[in-house]
């Protein structure tokens, strides 16, 4: 599948927040897929990243980067389910994703709406080298 680029910083900007810094990626992409406004999502994060515990390693935090875990835990009440993608995979290589999926990819998250990313950095510049773990998607939004 050949992919377009949206840029969208998932409303940070508008909702006061400075530019991205490139590590909210998390914070954006489930703004950008769930609808949900920045400002929310990123207090919601920062809530269940107080949580994490973490040994010789930095704490998850919206601005700084979110592990894997925290998204889980943000993403599962609300309907998203994971699809992890168990061949090696690049962003190209992806087919048969629902309309809207936040995709998991080696140190990044992107939102994929359609064909088209929506980031603030274009896939170019990492599309090849970060390989996708997965992608969450809402099961109750995936054409039948």
């Amino acid at each position: 599948m050949a992919v377009d680029f949206l840029f969208n910083d998932g409303g940070r900007q508008e909702q006061g927040f400075g530019p991205s810094s490139g590590w909210d990626c998390v914070t954006r992409s489930i703004a950008i897929v769930t609808g949900q406004p920045y400002k929310e999502v990123y207090s919601r994060l920062e809530y269940l990243c107080q949580f994490e515990r973490v040994k010789n390693e930095q704490q998850s935090h919206p601005e700084t980067g979110v592990r894997v875990n925290i998204a889980t835990a943000y993403l599962e009440p609300l309907g998203y389910k994971f699809t992890p993608i168990k061949q090696p995979l690049h962003l190209d290589d992806l087919n048969n994703t629902p309309e809207k999926a936040i995709v998991y990819l080696e140190g990044h998250f992107t939102a994929l709406i359609g064909s088209t990313v929506h980031d603030t950095v274009h896939p170019e510049a990492w599309k090849r080298d970060r390989k996708i773990k997965g992608y969450y998607y809402k099961e109750s939004e995936v054409k039948k």
